[in-house]
């Protein structure tokens, strides 16, 4: 769990088209961006998404 990870899974998004696209194709609620992120690589819960938002 990090928050950097949060923090750089959002830069990605920014800076990576083909990500956005990707999650586009998932993304029905946080669960299920939590779960995408995960699936990437990314180190990130649910609660350190919705403290993000």
């Amino acid at each position: 769990m990090s928050e950097a990870d949060v923090d750089r899974f959002v830069a990605d998004l920014k800076s990576d088209e083909g990500l956005r696209d990707e999650l586009a194709g998932h993304a029905s609620g946080i669960g299920s961006i939590v779960a995408f992120a995960t699936d990437k690589g990314y180190d990130i819960t649910t609660e350190e998404a919705s403290a993000y938002i």
